[in-house]
């Protein structure tokens, strides 16, 4: 059963439908809540086009995120959010549709409409095919390839707020101190490393939950609220710890080298990956202490 927070803010999302630019001939219907969303909520929308080819869809459907209030606890910045996906667009018209499309966008209200992607999550297992790996990773160097329309991440600021937001709500975690200062160091670390090297677009959130097989066999990055300018190693890093990569993956991340990330040995201990795992280990605690999901 949804909360009854959940319902309002469905509501009130679903009365701001005549403002997303679309050519409706009535209100959106919800078809049922998706499954999935570790955060938000996501709803499933039928709609009545006027004209049927405002979008590139055989189905007349989309998708409605309600927010979590907890946003701003959480370090998500939905500006950055939307300046991205509104970048994103245009990779669609470089046939590069690595991303849904943005049908409307109201930070403010919480609010986030995009086109539905039918498909398939890959389990984590999928990634034992080498080629199913491959097929992974030139996404994730499409994404990199990106060079404008979004705003840098801040490391620094962002383990920074969660450590003020683990103290404020009362963590009991003994090592929380140990761990944040061992974060910061990483940071700085990797900020020396990447020093002299152009930020590029992550997406900061690679998990087999935002990945998404189209039904045409293309791959589809979901979930971009933590995405920004950022270190490539950032989003490998997230690639291993996620999806359980082993050391005969690990080599193919050697030999393919996307993005400019330079992996010297198969089992990942370069300065730069030690770096990266010890920030993504504070990050990934600290976000699971202070996530309260939208039941």
């Amino acid at each position: 059963m949804e909360s009854e927070f959940s319902e309002q803010s469905l509501a009130r999302a679903l009365e701001s439908w005549p403002q997303w630019n679309l050519s409706l001939a009535n209100k959106p219907r919800v078809v049922k809540a998706l499954s999935g969303g570790l955060t938000n909520r996501n709803y499933l929308l039928n709609v009545d086009f006027r004209d049927k080819d405002l979008l590139e869809t055989e189905a007349c459907l989309l998708v409605i995120r309600v927010n979590n209030p907890a946003t701003q606890l959480l370090g998500i910045d939905r500006v950055r959010e939307q300046k991205i996906l509104e970048s994103l667009a245009g990779q669609h018209a470089l046939g590069k549709g690595f991303a849904p499309k943005m049908v409307y966008c109201n930070p403010d209200d919480g609010l986030l409409v995009m086109e539905y992607i039918e498909g398939r999550h890959w389990p984590v297992e999928e990634l034992k095919n080498p080629s199913k790996l491959k097929k992974l990773l030139r996404v994730f160097k499409q994404v990199g390839e990106v060079r404008d329309g979004f705003l840098e991440f801040d490391y620094r600021a962002h383990i920074e707020h969660y450590w003020r937001g683990l103290q404020s709500t009362g963590s009991k975690d003994k090592n929380l101190t140990t761990r944040f200062q061992q974060a910061k160091i990483a940071v700085e670390q990797l900020s020396e490393i990447n020093r002299d090297k152009p930020r590029v677009l992550c997406h900061h959130d690679l998990s087999p939950l935002n990945v998404i097989e189209t039904l045409r066999g293309e791959l589809v990055l979901l979930d971009w609220e933590y995405a920004g300018g950022g270190w490539p190693v950032m989003d490998y890093v997230a690639l291993i710890r996620n999806w359980q990569l082993c050391e005969s993956q690990a080599f193919i991340l050697n030999t393919l080298n996307n993005n400019g990330v330079e992996f010297s040995n198969v089992d990942f201990t370069t300065a730069e990956v030690k770096a990266a795992h010890q920030v993504w280990e504070f990050i990934d605690s600290a976000w699971h202490s202070l996530n309260t999901p939208l039941v």
